[in-house]
């Protein structure tokens, strides 16, 4: 799952969740291995949920079908481009899973992840910048807009060293658009659950 997804989960997770549990969605995916038991009790639980629900998410049925239908050439980075547009399949049905206003709960998001990084000393410089460029965009609130499902596709991309498909990654989540948000519909609320029993768990 992708930033918004992740935070969203936190958030549906408990009752009242706590901002750092929110927050963990986000700053998880930049920190690797075991996580630091100096960091704040509820910022180490979102991070653990958030890999849980990686977990989860990575053996289900509908991201498997997701992942299936991308052509051969972009199957091995199919997860990845799967995750970023559940954030799109997200943003424009938010009001089948969650009763606050998708802003409102957005800059509620922005807030708890500004707090997690002023108590939070040993993240990279790289976090720092995202979470700017991620507040600057308000990119939780606008990953319906193509244009910034293809500004993660073409960072995921470049990272990876694989620039040469980006455009066809683009032009296939476009092709699969309606698809993908099916599959979606038949995963989130699997992952729901999966959250609120981690939470039990612990």
């Amino acid at each position: 799952m992708n930033f918004l997804a992740h935070c969203a989960l936190a958030d549906l997770a408990q009752d009242d969740a706590h901002p750092e549990l929110i927050a963990g969605g986000v700053l998880a995916d930049f920190r690797r291995g075991v996580v630091p038991t100096h960091w704040p009790e509820q910022l180490q639980l979102g991070v653990q949920l958030h890999r849980r629900i990686d977990a989860v998410s990575n053996q289900h049925a509908a991201v498997r079908a997701s992942c299936a239908r991308f052509p051969e050439p972009l199957r091995r980075l199919a997860p990845i481009f799967v995750d970023i547009h559940a954030d799109r399949s997200l943003t424009r049905t938010w009001h089948r899973y969650h009763g606050e206003v998708l802003e409102a709960f957005t800059s509620r998001c922005y807030d708890a992840i500004d707090l997690a990084v002023t108590r939070v000393q040993d993240l990279p410089a790289e976090a720092h910048r995202f979470v700017g460029y991620m507040k600057e965009e308000d990119l939780l609130s606008n990953y319906h807009q193509w244009q910034h499902v293809q500004r993660g596709v073409h960072s995921v991309c470049r990272r990876l060293r694989r620039e040469d498909l980006a455009d066809q990654a683009m032009a296939t989540l476009k092709d699969l658009d309606a698809l993908l948000a099916q599959d979606f519909a038949d995963l989130f609320p699997d992952l729901v659950d999966a959250a609120r029993s981690f939470i039990v768990e612990r």
